[in-house]
């Protein structure tokens, strides 16, 4: 099976795989805590790494072949 890849360039991937920019804010009423941006990007690495995937969020070669694709 062959597949194209969204993710390279700044389309998909990494740029697009986020949270709205309200959950990166305290809340008004000092309730919450707004999530670390930096924490949040190094866990998203993390989490691609551990799928897989490049630090873009791109599925890698060796990924696709162990799930039977290959990148056109």
């Amino acid at each position: 099976m062959h597949i194209g890849v969204i993710g390279v360039g700044g389309v998909g991937g990494y740029f697009d795989d986020t949270l709205p920019a309200r959950f990166f804010q305290d809340s008004t009423d000092s309730f919450a805590r707004g999530i670390d941006r930096q924490e949040f990007r190094k866990a998203q690495k993390d989490y691609y790494l551990y799928r897989g995937w490049t630090e873009e969020g791109v599925p890698t070669e060796t990924k696709l072949s162990q799930l039977g694709l290959e990148l056109d």
